[in-house]
């Protein structure tokens, strides 16, 4: 048997010679077929595969009602339990306090701008890159804002292991790679 393909505007020829006789066989790519039912489609396959890997960890948060401040607090220190995590959201919060002080000496309002961009940019960052979580920000805007300053005071002052201590927070233990 012998084939010969070719594709000529995103349609595939294909030449099937079996003995003597020769046909010529027309396809579409998967993604251009229709779906027979029961049948999946390359691209289909492919989409089914993404769903399927790992998503990051979604807070618990999103949906969840808080009593009070300090049980939201517990919460919160929880999504925040890599120290690399709190570094971020340490730098962040200070840049963006620094960038208020410069607006407010200098009299640019347009500085303004860029403190919730460096707050909130180098906070996310660290909570899909670094922590694999969503920011509880999403869920409870208020609470995660006072509770980002009570973190920043915890770490300025050098408490904030003391009080992940309290409340029984302790970072993820590192994986081990397996053979």
């Amino acid at each position: 048997m012998h084939q010969i393909h070719r594709t000529v505007n995103r349609i595939t020829t294909c030449s099937i010679k079996i003995g003597s006789t020769s046909q010529l066989v027309a396809s579409q790519p998967p993604y251009l077929e229709p779906r027979r039912e029961g049948r999946y489609t390359d691209t289909s396959r492919q989409h089914i595969a993404i769903r399927q890997q790992p998503q990051p960890k979604q807070t618990e948060a999103m949906g969840k009602e808080f009593g009070s401040m300090e049980e939201f607090w517990g919460f919160y220190l929880g999504q925040h339990s890599k120290p690399a995590t709190r570094r971020w959201h340490f730098a962040g919060t200070l840049a963006s306090l620094v960038c208020a002080l410069l607006a407010a000496a200098t009299g640019r309002a347009a500085l303004l701008v860029a403190c919730p961009v460096l707050g909130y940019g180098l906070a996310w960052y660290s909570h899909f890159f670094v922590e694999g979580n969503r920011p509880a920000t999403f869920g409870h805007p208020v609470w995660s804002f006072l509770c980002d300053y009570r973190m920043f005071a915890l770490i300025l002052t050098g408490r904030i292991d003391a009080e992940l201590a309290r409340l029984r927070i302790h970072p993820p233990r590192p994986r081990i790679a397996s053979d």
